[in-house]
Order: C-alpha cells, then structure tokens, then sequence
C-alpha cells in the first residue's frame, strides 16, 4: 500500500486489480519441491493475465549469522506473451529446464547437451515462442538432417517423419534400427507406426531407468556413428 493511502482506497484498489485479473499469485517456503514448480509453470502457460511464483527461502546458518537466500521459480526466461518468437540460446533454456525437471532430470538434459557439442559439433536453437530447444547439426552427403530435439516441451524429440527420404535414415529398415536403440531404454516402446511421426521421450522416463542416461547416449552415438560413415 503507498503512503497516504487509506484502507478504503487499498480495497478498492485491491478489488479493480481483481475484476481486472492483475494480480501475481505467490507460493512461499522454505522448500518448493518440483511437483509445485510443475504446477507454477503450468498455471503460467494457462493463465496469461496471473503471473504465478514460488519463492524459496532458504536458510543458511553459521554460529550467530543468519542468512536467508531467495529463488524465485515461475519467471520465464523468454515470456511467451511477447508478440514474435526470439532464438533460445544455452542460458535461457537450461533456465526453463531448472523450472520444472529434478535433479536427475536436469542431469539428464545436460549430458544430451554435452553430446550435441562432442567434437566441437554445431548446434541449433529453437526460436519457439513458449519452449526452448536444441538440435545438432549434421550434413552427410552436404543435406541437413535433424533426427533428434533436445526440448523444454517434451523432452527427446526424435525427428523420425523428417529423415524419410533423406540420406542415412531415409529408409524404413534405417529408421526401424534406430528405433530400436530408443526402445532399450526401460519404458520406451516405440513402434514401426512412430516411424512417419514425430514421437517424443519424456526425460522423466530416461531418469526413471536406472540406465537411463547411459543408454539414451548410447542410442545418439551409435546415430551419430551412422551419419558419420555415410
């Protein structure tokens, strides 16, 4: 409430900013597990006049020093209410990442990433208005491919409907063997229809195997050592 304003004012205030859905919504505590960081990213995306946090207050103690220190979870690192679409880049996705994925999960999304860049590889960022993504370069035969999508939205995005006809994957029998890589990691089960669409890998799922994160990068380098040898 400003100076000099006076409880009847601050209501009315209060009341306009209601009918008006201006208003931040706050979640506070000394802990926000990941399921209410969930719950804060989706009540954004569903809600564009509520901005909704969670603030935690983490408390640090030495001796006779307190120390609290603030993180806000919520913020999007690029609104998705601006009126044309920007490149995502390393900071800003991994900040959306952090939003809404564990620890593990996280983990996860970083190893995926490191591996895009293995050898000095170029990468790509999305340009998507409300999630960030990234994909490697590759060129065989000097045509651009895409096979795999590293995305805030839905996790490893295989890319399969987009090789068809292409070098390397282009080929139903080539498509069925990299599937199969996809489908040893525990409680993916893509089928030969998934092979004409673009199905996706919760990152949630890769962490639930305990050999989740080895396997998922294995099934990109064996991709990787594919595209190589054409």
């Amino acid at each position: 409430m400003e100076p000099g304003t006076t409880p009847p004012e601050f209501w009315e205030q209060v009341r306009t900013n209601l009918k008006a859905t201006n208003i931040r919504l706050l979640f506070v505590a000394d802990a926000i597990p990941i399921e209410l960081r969930r719950v804060v990213a989706f009540l954004n995306e569903q809600m564009d006049a509520v901005e909704v946090l969670a603030v935690e207050l983490r408390q640090f103690v030495s001796g006779d020093l307190k120390t609290i220190v603030p993180t806000v979870y919520g913020h999007r690192p690029i609104s998705p209410k601006r009126a044309t679409a920007q490149r995502w880049n390393e900071a800003s996705l991994f900040a959306q990442f952090e939003q809404t994925l564990d620890e593990k999960e996280l983990a996860i999304a970083r190893a995926i990433y490191a591996w895009m860049l293995k050898g000095g590889r170029k990468v790509i960022f999305g340009n998507g208005k409300d999630y960030g993504s990234v994909y490697p370069v590759f060129k065989p035969n000097g045509v651009s491919i895409n096979p795999a999508v590293l995305s805030a939205y839905d996790g490893l995005r295989l890319q399969f409907a987009s090789l068809d006809k292409k070098p390397v994957f282009g080929l139903i029998p080539a498509r069925q063997a990299l599937m199969q890589q996809f489908n040893a990691i525990k409680g993916v089960a893509l089928k030969d229809s998934d092979l004409a669409k673009y199905p996706s890998i919760p990152l949630r799922t890769i962490a639930d195997d305990p050999e989740g994160e080895a396997k998922v990068l294995n099934a990109l380098t064996w991709m990787a050592e594919q595209i190589e040898q054409a």
